[in-house]
């Protein structure tokens, strides 16, 4: 689909939601800035950016980013970095629009502000992640979870790939639930250029496009191979790992 193509990986960290559901230790903060133990969930993601060898970091945050700059300063000093406001929060989608000219026809290496993965999962991530033209689709991680109908539910074919996602089903089609890591193939944008502003900006819409005209690959991990870490019971949870 896309014409010119790139082996450069980019690192993408959403921290541009509210963080409704861990007020009120988010009414003054971003949730990035939550400890887990001696460092903050910021450092865990940058970490591990580092550990995949990205090439350029995007940090996509709300109006509480200062904490966020103040961090990477005093810690970081030598990170070279790009920081985009998102205003007005509408979903995952519109929050990757508004980093659309950065990573137009490059590889994304997304992640969620509030998930927290274990050593062995970066590793197994790192080993996932590929680095040539020939790569095509996105690449999910997931996880057996016992109440999927808290997630975004895989749902497979007769072949046993992934044919779709549904978000917090009352029914779950499995208990394969899908975690806030992904990598999206050079053709992000194209896709995102066809999510209508309207929409509720779901990446699962997004997903599910990808699993309509591309390919959804399946990499999945141990139980507390990434953790939900955006309510307090899931940040307890880290701090016990």
């Amino acid at each position: 689909m896309s014409e010119q193509k790139s082996n450069t990986l980019i690192g993408l960290l959403l921290c541009g939601g509210l963080g409704e559901r861990m007020k009120p230790f988010t009414i003054d903060n971003n949730k990035v800035m939550l400890e887990v133990g001696e460092k903050t969930l910021l450092d865990i993601h940058l970490e591990e950016f580092k550990r995949a060898n990205v090439d350029c970091i995007i940090l996509i945050s709300n109006s509480k980013y200062m904490p966020i700059i103040q961090h990477i300063n005093q810690n970081y000093p030598n990170l070279e970095y790009e920081l985009i406001i998102e205003e007005s929060p509408k979903g995952t989608v519109n929050a990757l629009k508004l980093a659309r000219d950065l990573i137009e026809n490059q590889l994304v290496y997304v992640r969620f502000g509030d998930n927290f993965t274990s050593d062995l999962t970066s590793d197994k991530i790192n080993q996932s992640l590929p680095r040539n033209n020939d790569f095509s689709g996105v690449i999910i991680f997931t996880k057996w979870d016992k109440n999927p109908q808290f997630f975004g539910v895989c749902q497979f074919d007769e072949r046993g790939q992934v044919a779709g996602i549904v978000e917090k089903p009352n029914i779950p089609p499995s208990n394969i639930v899908v975690g806030g890591l992904y990598l999206f193939d050079r053709d992000l944008t194209l896709y995102i250029d066809r999510i209508p502003e309207y929409s509720d900006g779901s990446i699962v819409n997004l997903l599910n496009l990808y699993s309509l005209e591309s390919t959804v690959h399946e990499v999945r991990v141990n139980r507390t191979g990434w953790v939900d870490c955006g309510t307090p019971e899931g940040l307890t949870i880290v701090r016990e790992i």
